[in-house]
């Protein structure tokens, strides 16, 4: 196979330093005087990618595919520089690089292989053992799969529905008038956050998220979060008010039958933007302790609870409604009883 072109920014640290500079005098003025918020979003980013070209420039290096997973520009630059340094005759500088390059990988194994096999250990044992026995470069034996007939699929899907709406054939709608919710309605400013709030949430930004469609590496939120804090505050403020989201998080397909939905990485901003809304309205999700499904404070037996209380004392007529919180949707997790003790 032939070679991979990959983009990267080489993060030493005296470009680290430059950049840091440049945050340090940047007065971000140009981004509090525009009032649209697609436009202030727009002038961020001209101005942060300016910065990034300037102090850490992006390199290209080339991937072949027999490389180690552990290889890193910086081990291959040197491994180019010892064999030139061999090719001279020059035994001491050789020397010299031949130590730090076995020392840099040595520690790179380390690096990936503690990443690889320590972290999912508990919190997902599948996924550890898949990763264990593909380093050790272990054969699973994996039965062939046969995916059910289409006929069946599409009866299925009928009798869940006809399961789903039966509490409910023989209930009327009747929609409440505006009349009689009007009183209900808050006439309230939104709430806005503070710029405390705002450096917060880029501190806890995961900094070995992709970077979205902005170019706007998570770590550069993450580790400039200081100096980001009251800019990044304006910008939140301004989708709020204006009551707009800065930019699109999709494409929409041209053609149904052959455009599919692109699947594009959010950028880092917008999702501060949404951990930011989610905090401040938080407090007004108000949902019924009988209604939930997977939310925080509620185990997955509460069926079973609410069949032995509520449901027989109505002839088993009962609904209990669904609210699925998929934020712990796929993590690990044992079945609890009410009293909060494993089963």
């Amino acid at each position: 196979m032939s070679p991979v072109s990959k983009k990267y920014r080489q993060m030493k640290p005296e470009n680290l330093n430059v950049l840091g500079l440049k945050m340090n005098l940047e007065n971000w003025e140009k981004v509090y005087s525009e009032w649209d918020v697609d436009d202030k979003v727009s002038v961020f980013n001209s101005i942060v990618i300016c910065m990034l070209d300037e102090a850490i420039p992006v390199r290209t290096v080339r991937a072949h595919c027999t490389d180690k997973p552990w290889m890193t520009p910086n081990i291959k630059a040197l491994t180019k520089a010892r064999q030139r340094a061999f090719t001279k005759g020059e035994t001491p500088k050789y020397k010299s690089l031949h130590a730090k390059v076995t020392k840099l990988i040595s520690n790179a194994k380390a690096t990936y292989y503690k990443s690889k096999a320590e972290g999912s250990h508990q919190s997902n044992p599948a996924k550890w053992y898949k990763t264990i026995y593909k380093l050790a470069a272990a054969t699973e034996d994996q039965q062939s799969l046969s995916s059910p007939d289409h006929a069946n699929l599409v009866e299925i899907a009928d009798r869940l529905q006809r399961s789903f709406i039966k509490p409910w054939l023989d209930i009327q709608p009747d929609p409440p008038r505006l009349q009689a919710v009007e009183h209900l309605l808050k006439d309230s400013h939104p709430p806005l956050p503070s710029i405390g709030q705002a450096k917060t949430v880029l501190k806890h930004i995961n900094p070995r998220k992709a970077t979205g469609s902005d170019n706007i590496p998570a770590w550069y939120l993450k580790r400039y979060a200081e100096e980001l804090a009251p800019v990044v505050h304006d910008i939140v403020v301004a989708s709020i008010v204006q009551c707009k989201y800065p930019s699109p998080k999709i494409r929409p397909p041209t053609d149904l039958d052959s455009d599919f939905r692109q699947v594009s990485v959010l950028p880092q901003l917008a999702k501060v933007i949404e951990k930011l809304q989610f905090q401040l309205n938080k407090s007004s999700f108000k949902i019924k302790t009988n209604q939930h499904a997977f939310t925080s404070g509620h185990s997955i037996i509460s069926q079973n609870w609410f069949d032995s209380t509520d449901n027989s004392s109505t002839g088993r007529q009962g609904v209990h409604a669904l609210f699925v919180d998929f934020r712990k949707a796929f993590d690990h997790g044992r079945p609890q009883d009410p009293s909060g003790q494993a089963c």
